[in-house]
């Protein structure tokens, strides 16, 4: 059985100022740049079969500070409640064919959060307390059925310490 490799994308232009913002398509930083060629000397060692990528650079748009009292629920107008993105993003991934070998998705924060809380929280309830950092790799393992987390952050030791 193959492995699920998420990767982060690297710092953007937005993301140096801690929000959220939608569906805009900041371009990445020189700090994301250089991440990004980190993350693909690091994958260049990994077999994988396929690689999936997000169409936007972000998932969520809100500019509305209320989220954060109804995090699980809230909707946030023109997207999505982390309830629906994790449904969504879990879908997806049951989607992939595992057993012919290691498939990688490039993706956001929240949609890497929301499978990790999924498969080792079981909900939601972990959703805050995976960190992975820009361009951090982050590999979970099936094996017969069950995940296993390999590795969080492989590669990034600016984020680790």
């Amino acid at each position: 059985m193959g492995k699920l490799v998420l990767v982060r994308h690297g710092e953007s232009e937005l993301n140096m100022e801690n929000i959220f913002f939608g569906h805009l398509d900041p371009k990445l930083t020189e700090k994301g740049q250089s991440q990004a060629l980190k993350a693909k000397e690091i994958l260049s060692n990994i077999d994988y079969k396929k690689i999936y990528s997000s169409p936007l650079t972000r998932a969520i748009e809100t500019a509305d500070i209320e989220w954060k009292e109804n995090w699980r629920t809230y909707d946030y107008q023109t997207g999505e409640s982390v309830q629906q993105l994790q449904k969504r993003s879990v879908n997806f991934v049951k989607s992939l064919d595992l057993s012919t070998g290691n498939i990688v998705m490039v993706c956001h924060w929240g949609v890497i959060n929301c499978i990790l809380s999924y498969y080792f929280s079981g909900g939601l309830n972990g959703y805050w307390k995976f960190a992975p950092n820009y361009a951090g790799i982050i590999v979970i393992e099936f094996t017969d059925g069950y995940p296993v987390l390999k590795g969080i952050n492989i590669g990034d030791v600016d984020g680790i310490i």
